[in-house]
């Protein structure tokens, strides 16, 4: 309920969606899309005011040889203002495999959205590990500040874990996952201005350069920067602990200072 009794809202809106999945709507039950009014509609319908429609449905029914019946967006068209097709738009095939109509997740692009998913989990805590250890190592610096291991210990263990979080988000997949994301525009408007965030703007077709953009990059840069710091932090911790001179080097010789 909490969320309730909002005025408006957004979604983002995927250029395909699936059926609805109950009754008759479900693919295991329908192989046509509805012929008539009578039939109603297994798509999102646009809300009305009174009798006569004057709202256009963004959804129409269409089918798939290999997913079955979806419901096609109708700005999802190519440049002659056709309905994308799996032979008239180069991104149709990977859009459909990203939003997985039949549900069971077969296509590649499903599947690299869920790993991508997966290692980003595992890279925010990663990073949630390094932010807590250099709290320890400010906590170190200011209250003890002669504790050398201690300090050094967490400057290292922080330079590796940021360091592991950079490589999983390249290893994992992440960072391609959603610059394929960008580039393919599989939402309409306000869906590809996140896609975008994410993943940086599309680059031209054929256009091969290596491009930093988006939130992803961003994250890597960040993350790498951070971990060459506490790399070179954790010498200076060994020699200096939190202090800004040399640890002093005292013997004993005859019970006096030498």
């Amino acid at each position: 309920e909490t969320w309730t009794g909002y005025q408006s809202s957004q979604r983002l809106v995927y250029c395909m969606w699936k059926q609805l999945n109950f009754g008759v709507c479900t693919n295991a039950l329908a192989d046509r899309c509805p012929s008539g009014s009578f039939e109603g509609s297994c798509c999102p319908q646009a809300q009305q005011e009174g009798v006569v429609a004057t709202r256009r449905d963004n959804y129409q029914c269409s089918r798939d040889p290999k997913e079955g019946l979806y419901c096609h967006h109708y700005l999802f068209e190519n440049t002659a203002n056709q309905p994308c097709t799996g032979v008239t738009c180069p991104n149709f095939e990977w859009c459909m495999q990203y939003s997985d109509i039949s549900g069971t997740c077969s296509g590649e692009a499903c599947k690299l959205y869920y790993q991508a998913v997966v290692f980003l989990i595992i890279c925010v805590g990663v990073t949630t590990l390094c932010f807590i250890l250099d709290c320890a190592d400010i906590a170190i610096m200011i209250y003890r500040p002669e504790d050398l291991f201690p300090k050094t210990a967490a400057n290292v263990l922080s330079a590796f874990g940021k360091a592991l979080a950079a490589g999983l988000v390249v290893a994992g997949g992440a960072r391609d996952f959603f610059k394929e994301l960008s580039q393919n525009q599989c939402y309409t408007s306000d869906g590809q201005v996140v896609a975008e965030l994410l993943g940086g703007p599309p680059v031209p077709l054929g256009d091969t350069s290596i491009r930093i953009g988006g939130m992803i990059d961003g994250y890597l840069i960040s993350t790498a920067v951070a971990a060459c710091c506490s790399f070179i932090l954790a010498p200076l911790s060994a020699y200096y602990g939190g202090k800004l001179i040399g640890v002093p080097y005292i013997k004993m010789k005859g019970g006096t200072f030498v």
